[in-house]
């Protein structure tokens, strides 16, 4: 292996102790670091995270369950010559799932934040901002159907806000 363009990733996961009305109370630690030897751009970056998912039980005629789930990133990019670069951001997502003829639904609203120039003395602002409201479907158990409406508001007033409908088949093996 002569590629010195290396990555390393961890997430580790702790399953919390809970009472019987919390389905799931999980805290997640995540890093990961990147050398680009590149000759033109000699950079490292390196990433941070810690993330949250807490569900509790519902009912189990049609509404389950109310959960959230959330994270929070911190990165910093440091070129070889030049200023490091650090961004960050969260985002966090409450969550409602119910069921209806043996199918299982979950409704979910979506809010992240990304600042991308996090410590940069301009004062220029480059926040983004994705409100994402939709529904998954869950036919059988190892299919996902996912439809989302997202509205982007960027600060960075060079680029234009979007809005868009998203749909996603997801299979898991």
């Amino acid at each position: 292996d002569d590629d010195h363009n290396k990555a390393v990733g961890t997430r580790i996961v702790f399953h919390i102790p809970r009472p019987d009305f919390i389905r799931s109370f999980d805290i997640g630690l995540a890093g990961y670091y990147e050398k680009n030897d590149a000759a033109i751009n000699d950079q490292r970056e390196k990433i941070r995270a810690i993330d949250l998912v807490l569900e509790f039980k519902l009912f189990d005629d049609w509404l389950t369950s109310f959960g959230l789930r959330s994270e929070y990133e911190y990165s910093r990019v440091r070129v070889k010559g030049g200023r490091d670069f650090f961004k960050e951001g969260f985002y966090v997502e409450p969550y409602l799932g119910f069921t209806w003829e043996d199918y299982e639904f979950t409704l979910f609203y979506l809010y992240e934040k990304t600042d991308l120039n996090n410590r940069l003395s301009s004062g220029q602002s480059r926040d983004n901002f994705r409100n994402i409201v939709g529904v998954r479907f869950f036919p059988v158990s190892r299919v996902a159907i996912k439809f989302e409406y997202v509205y982007t508001n960027l600060e960075d007033p060079a680029r234009a806000n979007v809005n868009s409908w998203n749909a996603a088949l997801v299979i898991n093996f």
